[in-house]
């Protein structure tokens, strides 16, 4: 949105519901979100060695579609591209650090708590306490919803200290796992030589700087009532119904996942065509449907993935027939509610095989 006028029009509408946008300028977004973010920080922080994207495809975010496979399948990891991703990103933070404070000055009352978000804005808990900023005294909490990664990995990135610095500026660093807890503070153990220690109620304080910084472990559960209000919903039944009624008596084996390679699609594939091979009284009995969900957040990486998966499907159904596997590419980072649970109800196994993960409530939903 770059006319003035729209940009007004966004405000005056998303004031209704308290909210406040912040327009970025669109090469700094992008060297931001799809540069640092998602080829930088969201590898390592999954424990992937960055000396893995200089000679792997997963690295680069875009393509040339006129090239050959093996090329496609080669790095554009470029070291030089680093500094003005790391810019952007400082950059983006310092804006949601400058429209805080102004939102925080406007405000009346009793103490402000700020409530941080993901790895995007891993230096905005810094900017937030600088000396003179209004925000300088303000409860934070920042809450990471990837995992962290082991301090092996985490300290192969140049700007980890200052990543590290940007997190400890929060009075509480929140985690959905004890594991991605225990590698933060060994990170600030062996990069910074941060003690820690356990405090009275099973939580541990991290000292840093005078201060005691909390870390805490928090699960994000789905929301039962919700789920089952949509399970009432006509589209969840017809959806179910079709999908038995599409491959009859066979017993169905689902999955959804983004189409990346860390979501290890092509290895449940693998397994299911070893088990068609290995149990051939099986082929007559058992479908899987497979929905890959395309966001286009990591482009190069969707694009090799999903070439890989369409060969593995091609290969099987040459082999056992089209009937095992219904196999479907979805635009965006999710399916609809009603489509899951319709696919949740007709299956009768749920099968995801990742590599490496964060939170996934779908088996949640599932159960």
């Amino acid at each position: 949105i770059l006319k003035e006028d729209d940009r007004q029009a966004v405000r005056a509408i998303l004031a209704e519901m308290n909210c406040t946008p912040i327009f970025l300028n669109p090469s700094t977004r992008q060297a931001h979100y799809y540069g640092f973010c998602k080829q930088v920080l969201w590898p390592a922080f999954h424990n992937i060695d960055l000396l893995d994207l200089s000679t792997s495809g997963g690295g680069g975010n875009h393509s040339n579609h006129g090239a050959s496979a093996n090329k496609e399948a080669t790095s554009e990891w470029d070291q030089s591209r680093l500094d003005h991703w790391w810019q952007a990103y400082r950059q983006v933070n310092q804006e949601f650090s400058t429209v805080v404070q102004d939102l925080v000055d406007s405000r009346d009352g009793p103490q402000t708590y700020l409530w941080i978000h993901d790895y995007h804005l891993s230096l905005l808990p810094m900017y937030l306490s600088r000396e003179g900023a209004s925000t300088k005294l303000s409860r934070k909490v920042f809450f990471l919803h990837i995992p962290f990664p082991t301090s092996q990995i985490f300290r192969e990135l140049e700007c980890g200290e200052d990543i590290l610095q940007g997190m400890l500026h929060a009075d509480v660093v929140g985690f959905h796992a004890f594991d991605h807890a225990r590698h933060f503070l060994n990170a600030s153990k062996r990069i910074m030589g941060l003690n820690y220690e356990s405090l009275v109620g099973g939580l541990i304080g991290v000292n840093y700087m005078g201060r005691t910084v909390l870390v805490s472990m928090s699960n994000v559960s789905i929301e039962p009532k919700m789920i089952d209000a949509a399970l009432k919903l006509p589209s969840v039944e017809e959806g179910c119904q079709l999908l038995k009624r599409t491959h009859g008596d066979r017993s169905i084996i689902c999955g959804v996942e983004i189409g990346q390679r860390l979501n290890g699609s092509s290895l449940k594939l693998l397994a299911f065509e070893r088990l068609l091979q290995d149990y051939p009284s099986w082929q007559q009995k058992v479908v899987m449907i497979l929905r890959i969900l395309v966001p286009g957040s990591r482009k190069r990486d969707e694009q090799i993935t999903t070439r890989e998966l369409r060969l593995i499907v091609q290969r099987i159904q040459e082999k056992y027939g089209p009937a095992v596997i219904d196999y479907k590419e979805v635009a965006g980072s999710t399916l609809p509610m009603d489509q899951r649970l319709a696919l949740w109800k007709a299956s009768d196994v749920l099968m995801l095989t990742p590599i490496r993960e964060g939170l996934n409530h779908w088996p949640m939903e599932y159960i």
